[in-house]
This record gives C-alpha cells, structure tokens and sequence, in this order.
C-alpha cells in the first residue's frame, strides 16, 4: 500500500498529472465508486479506484481534506472474512476521519 500512495503521488506530480486525475471515478457520481461514500464529505471530494475480489477489497485516490489537503491513499484489506458491506464502510469512516483532522 505504501508503494502504490507513492506512486500516486508521483504520477499525480507529473507533467500527465491532471490528465491522469480525469480517469479517476468521483465518489458519488456515476461510475466505479457511485455509493462510495455517498451522502458524506467524501461525495464529490474523492477520486480513486476500487478493486475487490474473494475476501479482499481495495481503494486507492485522493481527495481534499477539511483543511483543503489533498490527501493521497491506499487501503487494502486482505484475507478477511468480514461483509464487504462492512469493510466498505469501515474505509469509508475511516477516510471520513481522515478528512476531518488533516
């Protein structure tokens, strides 16, 4: 996870930067993270990607933090036997949180 903010951040820095930014899904707007983080600070504020396969979920972006931080991200859950409802929402607080005190 370490590795992949890392390079997020790089590209993000990059000359392809804000092109790359525009391929991203927006958090409450149709597209791959459409419920993600719905009805929240997160709606319209986070870009990223999902990814989730048998007993793993994954999210990794950027979004502005209260304080107008872009904060860059990546959340993966490996091996667990929780809901993906329930994993969803844990990252969704947990970013939330993140939000609030950066």
């Amino acid at each position: 996870a370490a590795f992949m903010t890392h390079a997020l951040q790089y590209l993000l820095k990059s000359k392809i930067g804000n092109e790359f930014e525009q391929t991203l899904a927006v958090s409450g707007l149709p597209g791959g993270l459409y419920s993600f983080g719905a009805h929240t600070v997160l709606s319209e504020n986070l870009k990223g990607k999902s990814g989730y396969m048998s007993r793993v979920r994954s999210y990794a972006g950027i979004f502005n933090s209260k304080q107008n931080r872009k904060l860059v991200f990546c959340i993966i859950i490996n091996n667990s036997m929780a809901p993906s409802s329930k994993l969803k929402s844990a990252i969704e607080q947990f970013l939330i949180s993140q939000y609030q005190i950066h």
